[in-house]
């Protein structure tokens, strides 16, 4: 038990710094979002133990996340490059918290860093404007409730592998969409040895719905390429006729 309780009191600590300190990573501030819009998000967490007497310890700082069945973020106000909001977290024992706070898309400050970025960005562009500027990993087509869209991406990973007989090993992957700026998946993984047993954990949040029509993304080149090429077919076409 001593050991998953280590496991999950590192995805704490990690995962809370990354969603929830204002923790800032880099560049230009583009409000991608509205006054009123919504996201609605699942959690998960799964994990193994080669300990067959091993239980999730009920008192664990973890647990409160292993019991939220939806977190809703929903856009209150947008002012310049501020995004006020609050967190509506559902309880799988009928209870509610409300969290309210913001963020600057710009800086990164506030509450809410990195649930929300900057529209826009790209590959080897920072997440925002800071000294702990964190650059993008990849700007890739990601599927996500919003649709198969252009999305940013980036790794985060630590661990100690230095000995056989106690390591861990933990990677975070979080995925923005480009057009919005928020976040539509965050997913981490990780594994533990100590006391001759292998613990794994997995989890994540990832957007279930939102306010945002699901509308697939096509560039101007593309749509409009396909207009001309649908016009030269059809004149093709009665051309052949007559």
């Amino acid at each position: 038990m001593r050991v998953l309780k280590s496991l999950l009191v590192l995805f704490s600590l990690f995962c809370g710094v990354l969603m929830c300190s204002g923790l800032v990573f880099a560049q230009s501030g583009v409000v991608g979002v509205s006054e009123g819009d919504w996201f609605s998000y699942g959690f998960s967490f799964e994990w193994y133990s080669d300990d067959a007497n091993m239980t999730v310890p009920e008192e664990d700082v973890f647990d409160y996340l292993m019991e939220g069945e939806l977190i809703m973020f929903e856009v209150s106000e947008v002012l310049g490059s501020n995004v006020t909001g609050q967190f509506e977290i559902n309880y799988e024992n009928g209870t509610q918290q409300i969290i309210s706070g913001w963020v600057d898309v710009t800086t990164g400050e506030g509450e809410f860093g990195n649930w929300l970025i900057s529209s826009g960005l790209d590959a080897n562009d920072f997440t925002y404007q800071s000294d702990f500027g964190e650059a993008i990993n990849e700007t890739l087509m990601f599927s996500s409730q919003l649709g198969l869209r252009e999305t940013n991406h980036i790794e985060y990973s630590f661990g100690n592998t230095t000995d056989d007989d106690y390591y861990y090993v933990f990677s975070v992957n979080m995925y923005w969409d480009k057009e919005v700026g928020v976040l539509v998946e965050m997913s981490f993984d990780g594994e533990m040895m100590a006391d001759g047993n292998l613990t794994t954990a997995y989890g994540g949040w990832k957007l279930a719905e939102s306010s945002i029509e699901h509308i697939p993304e096509f560039s101007a080149p593309v749509v409009v390429g396909s207009f001309v090429a649908a016009t030269i077919a059809i004149f093709a076409i009665k051309k052949r006729i007559h």
